[in-house]
């Protein structure tokens, strides 16, 4: 009996939705070198359905990315996000200006990423797919902390903190709490970061090394907000927020 995988990289007829359903299945599971391999066996033409082209387009960009490269563009996100708002499709559309704005964070371009992320958020609230909002909430905070506005740091990390505690990923819930004690360091708020860094322990096991460096670091931190407060990245939100 022929293996699915056998089936995926056969030579007789053009792929099907199975078949990328199948390799969404593996991004989900973290199989994120396997899905690579399989989906770049593709193009966009290899499918004759349009519904079929834009999963395509999706898949590809989220596989590139959770593999840890960057597409060579955003061409094939930018006619995802032409269909499922075409189609209505708000999961899938909040998915893929997820990674329309990661592949914007990997170039460094703060304001288009905020921007993009925001676009995310907008419709991701209007689901129910807990584990994309921990991932758009958690974005959003590595932006603002990335540009030094830490205390929207602080409000988007608690945001992907509630719903990253209902997957039980210990690397994932220790990463936030991580986010949320960097940003409470870099505010000079001692007390609450060591109390994050403490609540890190359950999922890591002993910190005390990372908890030491974290508070030797707050004074350097505090210095340094000023040269990297991006006013632009705040200016966008404010301005998307008022806008709705």
């Amino acid at each position: 009996m022929l293996t699915f995988v056998s089936i995926l990289v056969s030579c007789g007829g053009l792929p099907i939705s199975q078949q990328l359903v199948k390799i969404d299945s593996w991004l989900a599971e973290g199989r994120n070198d396997h899905a690579y391999y399989y989906i770049s066996k593709y193009d966009a033409d290899s499918f004759q359905k349009e519904e079929d082209r834009a999963y395509y387009n999706l898949l590809s960009t989220r596989a590139t990315i959770e593999r840890g490269l960057n597409p060579s563009s955003d061409s094939l996100i930018n006619e995802a996000i032409r269909y499922y708002k075409l189609t209505g499709n708000t999961v899938r559309l909040a998915s893929c200006y997820y990674y329309k704005g990661e592949y914007y964070v990997n170039l460094k371009e703060w304001p288009r990423a905020i921007e993009i992320m925001k676009r995310a958020e907008e419709q991701v609230v209007q689901t129910k797919n807990d584990w994309m909002k921990y991932k758009i909430y958690y974005a959003i905070g590595r932006i603002n902390q990335q540009c030094g506005n830490y205390r929207l740091g602080v409000d988007y990390a608690q945001k992907a903190l509630r719903y990253v505690l209902q997957t039980n990923n210990w690397e994932d819930i220790a990463n936030i709490y991580m986010q949320i004690a960097d940003n409470y360091a870099n505010l000079g708020q001692v007390d609450s970061a060591a109390y994050y860094t403490k609540k890190m322990e359950p999922y890591v096991g002993s910190i005390d090394w990372r908890q030491e460096r974290l508070l030797m670091e707050i004074r350097d931190s505090v210095r340094q907000a000023k040269a990297r407060r991006n006013n632009t990245v705040l200016e966008l939100q404010w301005q998307f927020d008022e806008q709705k």
